[in-house]
């Protein structure tokens, strides 16, 4: 069986994940926060809308590219940031730079991630930085201008 037969929605990794992945870095990808009060919300949200395809139906012609903070896109829907998602496989931000990139999608790197942002912004120089806003106004002075040196365009 093909992964394309093999996959059909997201809910079809859940198995796999469970059956590849050591048992603690499953319950974390799958736990969602607390006592997965968020992923289940989010997933009830999401149930709430339905695509219903119109084939053959006349459209007018659709198009996603899109400008975002001066930046050009094929689409408004990119990778968000995925925290510490180097612990599920080795340089995943890069790997997911590069494949943002080769898409055109917009690729936010997140705070927490284990990949210096310099790395990724190699492999995709139009990744955004997710950066957490910090009491200590040195540590955050200091990251604001590693984000400078890096010319790295957006950070949020």
């Amino acid at each position: 069986m093909s992964l394309r037969d093999r996959f059909l929605c997201l809910h079809d990794f859940e198995a796999a994940a469970r059956d590849r992945l050591p048992r603690g870095l499953y319950g974390f990808a799958a736990g969602g926060s607390a006592d997965g009060w968020s992923a289940a919300n989010n997933r009830a949200a999401f149930d709430r809308w339905v695509f219903v395809p119109r084939t053959l139906a006349t459209a007018p012609t659709r198009r996603q590219d899109v400008a975002l903070f001066g930046q050009q896109f094929t689409s408004p829907c990119g990778i968000a940031p995925l925290g510490v998602s180097a612990m599920f496989r080795f340089d995943a931000d890069v790997a997911m730079a590069r494949a943002a990139a080769l898409a055109g999608v917009p690729f936010i790197l997140s705070g927490a991630s284990l990949t210096p942002l310099e790395r990724v912004l190699e492999a995709n120089p139009q990744a955004w930085f997710q950066a957490y806003v910090d009491s200590d106004r040195a540590r955050l002075d200091r990251l604001l201008a590693r984000l400078r040196r890096s010319r790295c365009r957006c950070w949020c």
